[in-house]
């Protein structure tokens, strides 16, 4: 019988240290719900309009993005038009008729005589001026 006493005391310990323990952990669940409330509240609550703002300013981003791309189509398309006019233009300025060769060949001659004679003038006036 004396096992027996001492099974039950040793029973009615465990139990008393079991209800202790279990006391402390709702104690310290409440602390912890507390602080985690605490917590919660301080963070901003998004409203509904500030949600329809982000997902405004998202599909903004994604035109502008979509816009980027097109306009950067646009500038390499332009910018190969007009190397294709340039080209175009090139070729048909370089054909010219052997008569209209001979003409600006002329011209040219004509002009470089002249800017020759007046050299030269200018060089004799200097000198009667004494002008080195």
């Amino acid at each position: 019988m004396h096992g027996r006493i001492d099974l039950r005391q040793a029973a009615e310990s465990i139990a008393e240290q079991y209800d202790e323990r279990n006391h402390k952990n709702e104690g310290f669940q409440k602390r912890l719900e507390v602080a985690l409330h605490k917590q919660q509240q301080s963070l901003p609550a998004i409203t509904d309009q500030e949600k329809l703002w982000r997902k405004t300013l998202q599909d903004y981003q994604k035109d502008i993005e979509l816009f980027k791309t097109s306009v950067e189509n646009l500038k390499n398309k332009v910018e190969s038009e007009k190397k294709e006019k340039f080209e175009k233009v090139s070729e048909s300025s370089l054909k010219l008729a052997p008569n209209q060769i001979l003409e600006i060949k002329n011209q040219i001659r004509k002009q470089h005589d002249e800017v020759e004679r007046l050299t030269k003038e200018i060089r004799e006036l200097k000198a009667a001026l004494g002008i080195a």
